[in-house]
């Protein structure tokens, strides 16, 4: 009996110094660790694996053999982010393991066991709820709340408000309202002559604004005549398209000075088209019939050619004439959606070296008409209204080209031009060409003007269609 009291009375000393080192440790850790509330949980999970089995040496160790099922259930309920860490770290300790084989005689686990837990269990429990549940609210709610407010709210308002309120309303205001604002002249000043020309005017009018001149040429003349360099002059075009039939001539007089300069303007916004040509359509056009289809010289003319009423197309009067010494002819421009036509010739070629030859007759250096000798059967076939053919060639020098009108004599195939050689004719064959004979037109974009019927022919392009248009001067430009 004294000595089985004798061990008690040890195991009981054992035991309380036990658990005076255990809540002495404890305390000690709350002390060192007092700003760091996430060590306080790792007491209570501790606490139970201990058992007396362990020496005070392995304090920092004690709480990882046994309890690590019931600590874990509890705090992972409610806390993700702190009780992640425990786990991570408590590994790194060192098992305790080792001291086990340390413990007294087998004879002491059944005298420990029911001594043990009844001390132990108590204290867990409450050292584990309140400190698990004060730490984890208070961690994750201001985390959240804060960071989320002032992020969206300031990004969303400052961006869209400054961005779209300045951009809309510089762009719209400055571009429309100096545009509108000329459209309407302001009255006219004391100090200005205004002068006003339109397309339904007329060159007998007073060329105001309610009585406008026709023509630019009108309104040129009308300020020569009436200004006295005292004051500006501005002539308002109204909007159309103004067909000039000859070069439209403003020369330094036209000008004003620079105290009262003339100034040439539109009226307005009104949009103004000064036109060396009417713009015809194709449609206006008809293919070739009766006689004259049958004067053309091939199949593919015939079925191609097609004619026109040059009074109906607004190109009357058409004509043409000669420049001085003849060197030059006035005739038409005409384009064909974007293809350049031409006067009927003959030959087709541009090289003179292919072009018909004349003889002269009686060479004289004078300066009068020549007459020629033509042996060309093509050229004699040809009936239809052959004054209206013009001859182009040299009648003497290689340097020297000349227009011609002639009469004709068939029956010793002789030609007399009605115009003077300028500087005569001398011996030898010389290069001609024929232009603007109606049998000639055998090519596309040939074209061929009848003074007799005021008809007006051409031989379209492969790519012609009745929507083409043909542009058209009513003369040439120097």
């Amino acid at each position: 009996m004294g000595k089985t009291f004798k061990r008690v009375l040890v195991m009981l000393t054992l035991i309380a110094y036990m658990l005076v080192s255990v809540i002495g440790l404890q305390a000690c850790r709350l002390f060192s660790a007092g700003t760091d509330p996430t060590t306080e949980s790792t007491v209570p999970t501790t606490a139970p694996t201990t058992e007396p089995t362990i020496e005070p040496t392995t304090k920092p160790t004690q709480p990882t053999t046994e309890p690590t099922t019931k600590p874990t259930t509890e705090p992972t309920t409610e806390p993700t982010t702190e009780p992640t860490t425990e786990p991570t770290n408590k590994p790194t300790e060192p098992r305790p393991t080792a001291p086990k084989p340390t413990q007294p005689a087998p004879t002491v686990a059944p005298t420990v066991e029911p001594t043990v837990e009844p001390t132990v269990e108590p204290t867990v429990e409450p050292t584990v709820e309140p400190t698990v549940e004060p730490t984890v609210e208070p961690t994750v709610e201001p985390t959240v709340e804060p960071t989320v407010e002032p992020t969206v709210e300031p990004t969303v308002e400052p961006t869209v408000e400054p961005t779209v309120e300045p951009t809309v309303e510089p762009t719209v205001e400055p571009t429309v309202e100096p545009t509108v604002e000329p459209t309407e002249p302001s009255e006219p000043a004391a100090d200005v002559l205004e002068v006003y020309v339109a397309t339904n005017g007329n060159d007998e009018n007073a060329g105001t604004i309610d009585a406008p001149f026709r023509t630019l040429e009108a309104a040129r003349d009308y300020v020569q005549e009436v200004n006295d360099g005292s004051k500006p002059v501005i002539v308002y075009i109204r909007g159309g398209t103004y067909v000039l039939s000859k070069t439209f001539e403003l020369t330094a007089e036209d000008s004003g000075t620079e105290e009262a300069p003339v100034t040439y303007r539109a009226y307005g916004n009104e949009k103004v088209i000064i036109s060396g040509s009417p713009v015809l359509n194709m449609s206006a056009f008809s293919p070739v019939e009766g006689e004259m289809k049958g004067l053309l010289p091939t199949d593919e003319a015939k079925n191609n050619v097609l004619v026109a009423d040059a009074s109906a197309l607004g190109i009357n009067p058409f004509s043409y004439t000669f420049g001085e010494s003849n060197y030059l002819l006035n005739a038409p421009l005409l384009m064909l959606d974007s293809h350049q036509t031409t006067m009927t010739r003959y030959p087709n070629s541009d090289n003179s070296q292919y072009w018909m030859e004349f003889l002269p007759i009686d060479p004289s250096t004078s300066r009068s008409p020549s007459t020629f000798q033509i042996n060309d059967d093509t050229y004699w076939k040809w009936t239809y209204n052959t004054d209206d053919i013009l001859y182009f060639g040299q009648s003497i020098y290689g340097w020297s080209t000349q227009w011609y009108h002639a009469t004709q004599n068939a029956a010793d195939k002789t030609i007399t031009t009605v115009e003077d050689s300028y500087y005569g004719t001398s011996d030898g064959y010389k290069p001609f060409r024929i232009y603007n004979a109606y049998e000639s037109l055998d090519e596309p974009g040939e074209w061929y003007y009848d003074t007799k019927t005021d008809k007006f022919y051409i031989y379209p392009f492969e790519d012609t269609t009745e929507n083409s248009r043909l542009y058209i001067t009513q003369n040439s430009f120097d």
